[in-house]
């Protein structure tokens, strides 16, 4: 797996990187991570993170933005955080997480049963998911894309 995490993110950073993505199948029941991240904490959290479970988040933190977690990550501006507890999360049938440019979705600290059942699409560099299990079985052709519809590559993608 950590050989599949390194070819998308050598990819990622290569000008040639267009609509790259990871098929589901490739791992134990189509799923890509998690790894050895530690996490981040909610308490004495800047402004410009946002915590959240699978059914509502701290809005507060979040800019007033929303109590929607997949709402929050895709509205997200270059150096937001959303830290996800513990549980399952789905963006809906058929339905994707955009990963915008510059936005870190983080496990919090201790909790280690995080899993998105919804394809992520990595649509900006700098981006980083770190410490969440990406599980869609084979309800999703891919459980992680990394677009380029731009000239500009993709870059500093981390994946943990």
């Amino acid at each position: 797996m950590t050989a599949l995490f390194a070819a998308i993110v050598l990819v990622a950073l290569s000008s040639e990187a267009h609509g790259l993505s990871a098929p589901a199948g490739n791992g134990a029941g189509g799923t890509i991570g998690p790894a050895g991240s530690s996490g981040q904490g909610c308490a004495g959290s800047p402004a410009d993170t946002c915590c959240c479970t699978p059914t509502a988040c701290s809005v507060q933190n979040c800019g007033g933005l929303s109590n929607d977690w997949e709402e929050n990550i895709e509205n997200a501006n270059p150096g937001d955080t959303i830290i996800v507890e513990n549980g399952t999360y789905n963006a809906g049938a058929g339905d994707h997480v955009d990963l915008p440019a510059g936005v870190t979705v983080i496990k919090k600290a201790g909790h280690n049963a995080v899993k998105v059942t919804s394809e992520i699409r990595v649509s900006g560099g700098d981006a980083r998911l770190e410490g969440v299990e990406v599980d869609v079985g084979d309800a999703e052709p891919f459980a992680l894309s990394i677009f380029n519809e731009s000239s500009v590559p993709r870059s500093n993608i981390t994946l943990r």
